[in-house]
């Protein structure tokens, strides 16, 4: 393999393809597939579950494969001075040789018929503009799931029926839709209550395949692609690129279930409203967006109300509704759509909140987060005349409600409490109230010293507890042992250490204690010298005594 080529089209190949690999065991699928035929070569990378391969005219002389380190490679190549306009790549024995105008590199190859051969994709073909797709796929993308024990939505669910293409991308806290073609989405099945076409093509494009045709179809030169699909497989094809990636197997979740009913839609200047939810998430990654009439805004509070942030939203006509959401879902469907202005759905505080454009028809559901506190309180609003004009008439104040009496309910620490937590009595005081407005509380306060201290006394109950324990078992052992010497000295009518540790299986230091022990009783004597040796003790009380 002799060939010569433009740096930059090289850099610009290998950029496409090494995005296929990953971390891997298997040293060719750290390699690119070199392969020169007919003055075109062809470069591919796969990690066996996504394969990416573009072709790129080339001079050349002499045909062939090989396959290098697609990093190693590209390092090298991006590396080369600007000045250097063509290359030489030539096969020289086991060597991949690049000369350029400044310098030659060597590099070790692999057999070209070690690499995962390109698989042949059997099924249904589509032809379709590459825009409208790429389009469909940023606007879903981001709400793919990262999950993998959910790994069904780890991707995008593409659908064509009756010429509609629908896309589909859930993690389960958000839901991003868009269809391109007829209004109605598909049905996976056709069925007799359904009115929705059954779908022709129904597939689940993985994550990674979803970013790398994000990343490689835009610079594609070419208007249409060629789709093929088959049970477990699809082929994306765009002049001299081709991605080919297998499927999510199963079947996506019926998303058209969590879309809620239509309700209040108010429109709502995109941008306007990602700008301020991104000032307010430097508060609080969660957000409260709260409308009405005059008067709305986007509000966010750290834990405990410490730091508050709030920014006025340019709605006007409003029906009353507060939501709280998660600011990175709402800055996703914000940036997932180029419209200026998009419509705001909603219908309960409870609720998924929708946003959708009209020009394209996306949609996003994003699902709300429960009120546990009330909304943070700021000053007192003034009425919103127009997004730029200034307030010149102060809102009249409204009449008060009166105020209610607090509820009495007494709950005691002893009777109402057991554990740390409300017994039956308790919980029915509380229940007896629910419909008043506070509940008192009795209970004694308890501080951290006095916590930690009555941890401390605690820990020392049970250690105390374990050494009289064992020390009681010692005693037990040690009593045990002198009532077995005592039978022992008895039987044989004598007493010496090594008496008693013949017949005890002792060491000679625990024979000498037992001795040490019943010369203390007065059940023998001092030791008697009778000549060599340790001597003996004569026994002064007997079993029979």
């Amino acid at each position: 393999m002799k060939l010569t080529i433009p740096k930059n089209v090289l850099v610009e190949a290998l950029n496409q393809v090494k995005g296929a690999t990953g971390k891997t065991t298997l040293p060719i699928l750290s390699c690119v597939l070199l392969r020169l035929d007919n003055s075109e070569l062809s470069l591919t990378c796969s990690d066996l579950d996504l394969t990416v391969r573009v072709v790129v005219p080339v001079v050349s002389k002499s045909s062939g494969a090989a396959c290098v380190r697609v990093a190693l490679l590209h390092g090298i190549v991006n590396a080369l001075p600007k000045s250097d306009g063509d290359i030489s790549l030539e096969q020289v024995e086991d060597k991949l040789r690049i000369t350029s105008a400044t310098g030659v590199y060597d590099l070790g190859v692999l057999e070209a018929g070690e690499f995962p051969p390109l698989a042949k994709v059997k099924g249904k073909e589509f032809t379709l503009e590459q825009m409208p797709l790429v389009q469909m796929l940023f606007s879903t993308a981001d709400a793919m799931s990262d999950d993998e024990g959910r790994y069904i939505l780890n991707g995008v669910n593409l659908t064509m029926a009756g010429g509609a293409w629908t896309a589909v991308a859930t993690d389960g806290r958000r839901l991003h839709r868009v269809i391109l073609g007829d209004t109605q989405p598909a049905a996976v099945k056709k069925s007799k209550k359904s009115k929705a076409p059954a779908a022709e093509l129904d597939l689940i494009i993985p994550r990674k395949t979803v970013k790398q045709l994000l990343r490689l179809l835009p610079v594609a030169d070419v208007a249409q692609l060629t789709l093929k699909a088959s049970a477990s497989a699809v082929e994306f094809e765009a002049g001299g690129l081709l991605v080919q990636s297998k499927l999510v197997e199963g079947s996506f979740p019926n998303w058209q279930q969590v879309v809620p009913a239509a309700g209040h839609a108010v429109p709502v200047q995109r941008s306007e409203l990602a700008e301020a939810a991104a000032r307010v998430a430097l508060i609080d990654e969660h957000c409260v967006i709260s409308l009405a009439k005059g008067f709305s805004k986007i509000t966010a509070a750290s834990k405990g109300n410490v730091d508050t942030g709030q920014e006025r939203l340019g709605i006007l006509e409003s029906e009353p509704f507060t939501i709280k959401l998660q600011v990175k879902y709402l800055l996703s469907a914000l940036g997932s759509v180029a419209e200026a202005e998009i419509g705001m759905c909603y219908l309960n505080a409870t609720s998924p909140l929708v946003l959708k454009t009209t020009a394209l028809d996306w949609l996003a559901v994003i699902m709300p987060m429960r009120m546990d506190q009330p909304p943070t309180s700021f000053e007192k609003e003034q009425p919103q005349s127009g997004p730029t004009e200034e307030v010149t008439e102060a809102r009249p104040p409204e009449a008060e409600a009166p105020a209610q009496p607090e509820p009495d309910v007494e709950v005691e620490a002893n009777g109402d409490f057991k554990d740390g937590k409300l017994t039956a009595k308790g919980k029915r005081k509380i229940a007896a109230a629910a419909e008043k407005r506070w509940a008192k509380v009795k209970a004694k306060v308890v501080t951290d010293e006095e916590v930690q201290s009555a941890r401390d006394q605690a820990e020392m109950k049970n250690l105390r507890a374990k050494i009289k324990a064992n020390s009681s078992a010692v005693q037990d052992e040690n009593e045990t042992r002198i009532q077995q010497a005592i039978k022992a000295i008895s039987d044989e009518g004598k007493c010496s250490v090594s008496l008693i540790q013949r017949w005890m299986n002792l060491s000679y230091s625990q024979a000498n204690d037992v001795l040490d022990e019943l010369q203390q009783r007065g059940i023998v004597g001092k030791t008697i010298k009778t000549g060599k040796g340790a001597g003996t003790q004569p026994i002064l009380i007997t079993l029979k005594d």
